[in-house]
């Protein structure tokens, strides 16, 4: 029978207080709590949150918004596309300033106190190049986009956003334009490399990442090749995601972004799946508690994302919070 000295070539340390320093993997006996401890990595986990007032899905939310201060505005519910605009606390949804064009599948980059909410659809009406900017208790309408559009990706702040590609005008028609805005005006700068609706996107202005997205017509619909790093003037290959998906939720930097959910044909599924971006290569991270897609989204990084509403296909209020991996001496086993 193999023994801890045998593994290890040492013997379990007698101590009757922890250590103030523990290696990971360190194993110790506290003679005061009679319990075997270790000092172990714990991993990162999604935690449940408050429940939103409406549940919805295609919305716009405060991108760098955080777990205590996070965004949601209009979307669409099972009554219809919605107007209405919520900020959470960290722990309960509060219904705030509504919009004042009511759309889905806009796009949105800020914060919970200056946000900007841009294109999307109406219904009647279609596509649309409104701009709308957050206060923290009221919208504003701004200047249009250049082009009415909807389903794009979305980065960066309310005086430094990012929108790209997506669908729109003239018809029904899949994208490659990009456009920057500034606080006052939008302007077309480059495009990505292919036309793509739908995509992920997240960091800032000058330094984003778009990935995944439907890109017709490639096939599978969504492809997990086509990932790009923008530097503020040009776009180049990034690593590939590994479940091919679009209009998951986004969050976190161009070294530290993350993908959470989002909708992956085929097989024509909603995911649960999330992956971390670390400026290099995409991987697998804890998994969401809920599959949706659709859904809003915020964070500062990949650690500390957040995520809520969203379809699955059933439209849901639910928000979940990530947990950043931590190390901790754990109780391995107690005296009796």
């Amino acid at each position: 029978m193999a023994t801890y000295k045998g593994i290890s070539g040492a013997l379990i340390r007698t101590t009757a207080q922890d250590p103030t320093n523990p290696q990971v993997g360190e194993i110790w006996f506290n003679t005061t709590l009679g319990s075997l401890k270790g000092r172990l990595y714990i991993d990162s986990v999604f935690a449940s949150g408050g429940n939103m007032n409406t549940p919805r899905a295609s919305t716009g939310s405060a991108t760098k918004g955080t777990q205590t201060s996070a965004l949601i505005f209009g979307g669409e519910s099972g009554s219809g596309n919605k107007n209405l605009t919520e900020a959470y606390n960290g722990t309960t949804w509060s219904e705030v300033g509504d919009l004042n064009t009511t759309r889905k599948n806009l796009m949105g980059a800020g914060t919970q106190t200056a946000a900007v909410g841009f294109g999307g659809y109406t219904n009647p009406g279609g596509f649309t190049d409104v701009t709308e900017e957050w206060n923290g208790s009221s919208w504003t309408n701004g200047n249009a986009m250049n082009r009415a559009k909807d389903s794009a990706g979305k980065a960066g702040i309310q005086t430094a956003a990012l929108s790209v590609a997506g669908r729109g005008t003239p018809g029904v028609t899949t994208l490659s334009d990009v456009e920057e805005y500034n606080g006052t005006n939008w302007s077309e700068v480059t495009n990505t490399p292919v036309i793509m609706t739908q995509p992920q996107a997240f960091g800032i202005q000058t330094a984003a990442v778009t990935a995944g997205g439907a890109s017709p017509p490639s096939s599978p619909k969504y492809n997990p090749a086509i990932t790009f790093e923008y530097d503020g003037s040009s776009w180049t290959g990034g690593g590939n995601i590994n479940n091919p998906r679009g209009l998951g939720g986004t969050a976190g930097t161009q070294t530290a972004g993350v993908i959470m959910g989002g909708y992956q044909a085929p097989p024509d599924a909603v995911q649960n799946n999330v992956e971390d971006y670390n400026g290099t290569a995409f991987s697998n991270a804890p998994t969401l508690s809920t599959a949706r897609t659709g859904n809003g989204c915020g964070g500062s990084t990949a650690g500390l994302a957040i995520t809520f509403g969203g379809a699955l296909p059933a439209f849901t209020a639910t928000t979940e919070e990530r947990q950043e991996g931590y190390q901790g001496n754990v109780t391995l086993t107690t005296s009796t």
